[in-house]
């Protein structure tokens, strides 16, 4: 499944916006990029719910939950949002719309399924895809968000306890706590709705029985070959061998009965516990494995702020992992705020999300960056400034000083020495200066 255009009617702060995948040998993992509030995780949960959902009854309550928020002034049939999808070398519409009339709806009234979601609307389902097809693109669709993102796809009062103290946590000091009159965290909902809705995933999917489930599988595979073929399969052996190069300095060692994991240094005899590693390390680890073993071929990945924990140097190679990781055919979406993940996407493949008069719009390039460096991007790609602020004044007053030919003056001077607080005489700033003072002798 290769999803190949989004085009959003209206859905909260998306009007009207079109966006445009082109699929290349180049790459396929798309970045998606905005200031704070923009709408990257709001477009990632729209899509993965609007493709995962519609297909089955106990997730409408996702779809209308997802819904309500936005506001339709029409009392007619509207557009909510149009999808092209590519597969097998075959391209395929899924259209939904919206009938705000709050009235009694039968497929056969308008010729297409309708999935009733509350008084208030209906959805309709407009499409080329047969129910197989459907049913392949709801099964090959993923989002992993971090689980203290606000997750549009529930009711309003679970979201809302993301803000709200624990009144759990304050009774249980004063110890009156029943289980009758428990309230649950925010965390543990999400957890509930990881149980609840197949494909969805935070990134603390890390645990050692994730490791067991992996190893597990691969002794079944190699056990079921010998029943097969009288000889053991290598599965054991390759997922060995896969998770040592991806460890690099450490492997991973399995008690005989099973029950306990460890990692261990190459060549120092020194075992210590899972415990034991980095944040970023569960994190990148946990998406090996989840990449590696569980997202099967053909699918669409929708990874929200992936760049969180991960060292800058991990950010950068994370475009060629995220592929390398994964079956074939996949498709990524990774909403960041990440120069190094910006600058290593494939020009075509960055998705920038402009918020203007509340309202995000879409722009996506159409040549190269001039300069593909981390600060080019930060600069042209994500609108802010890569030198601190008050350097960044003083350049400026200091440049305007030199260009009066003040250079010498008592101010140029001081604010010089506040440069140099900061950078060298080497930098650039001050090679642009002499260049400047050349050009104009």
């Amino acid at each position: 499944m290769f999803l190949k255009k989004i085009h959003i009617h209206n859905y909260k702060l998306f009007k009207d916006v079109e966006i445009n995948l082109e699929k290349s040998d180049v790459s396929d993992v798309f970045s998606v990029a905005s200031v704070n509030g923009g709408g990257k995780s709001t477009l990632l949960q729209f899509i993965f719910i609007m493709l995962h959902c519609p297909l089955y009854k106990e997730f409408d309550k996702y779809i209308e939950n997802l819904l309500n928020e936005t506001i339709f002034f029409e009392e007619k049939i509207i557009n909510l949002v149009d999808f092209s999808i590519s597969h097998q070398n075959k391209d395929y519409n899924l259209n939904f719309l919206i009938d705000t009339n709050n009235r009694e709806i039968k497929d056969e009234d308008y010729g297409f399924e309708v999935i009733p979601l509350s008084r208030k609307f209906s959805l309709f389902i407009d499409t080329t895809m047969n129910d197989n097809l459907l049913e392949e693109l709801s099964q090959n669709i993923f989002l992993i968000s971090p689980n203290s993102q606000v997750f549009h796809f529930l009711n309003k009062d679970d979201k809302e306890k993301i803000a709200k103290p624990s009144i759990r946590r304050i009774r249980s000091l004063k110890r009156k706590i029943t289980r009758e009159n428990q309230e649950l965290l925010y965390s543990e909902i999400v957890t509930l709705l990881k149980n609840d809705l197949k494909n969805f995933e935070t990134y603390d999917l890390f645990s050692t029985k994730v490791l067991f489930d992996v190893f597990e599988k691969a002794f079944e595979s190699d056990i079921n070959e010998k029943i097969e073929t009288e000889i053991y399969g290598n599965n054991y052996d390759s997922l060995k061998e896969d998770l040592g190069n991806f460890l690099e300095d450490k492997t991973i060692i399995i008690s005989p009965d099973r029950t306990e994991v460890f990692f261990k240094l190459k060549n120092k005899d020194f075992k210590f516990s899972y415990t034991d590693l980095s944040h970023g390390e569960l994190k990148k680890l946990g998406l090996f494995i989840w990449l590696k073993y569980f997202v099967p071929k053909d699918s669409i990945v929708l990874m929200d702020e992936i760049d969180i924990a991960l060292h800058p140097s991990w950010q950068y190679e994370l475009v060629d992992d995220l592929e390398e990781w994964s079956a074939e055919n996949t498709q990524f979406f990774l909403a960041t705020h990440s120069p190094q993940i910006l600058s290593s996407t494939y020009y075509k493949n960055l998705i920038l999300l402009d918020k203007k008069d509340n309202y995000s719009t879409v722009h996506q390039l159409d040549k190269p960056l001039d300069n593909n460096d981390v600060n080019s991007v930060i600069d042209l790609i994500m609108g802010t400034n890569h030198l601190p602020k008050k350097l960044d004044r003083w350049h400026m007053e200091y440049r305007s000083l030199v260009k009066e030919g003040k250079e010498e003056s008592k101010e140029a001077k001081e604010i010089k020495k506040k440069i140099l607080e900061w950078e060298s005489i080497n930098s650039s700033f001050f090679r642009r200066i002499d260049f400047f003072k050349k050009m104009k002798k």
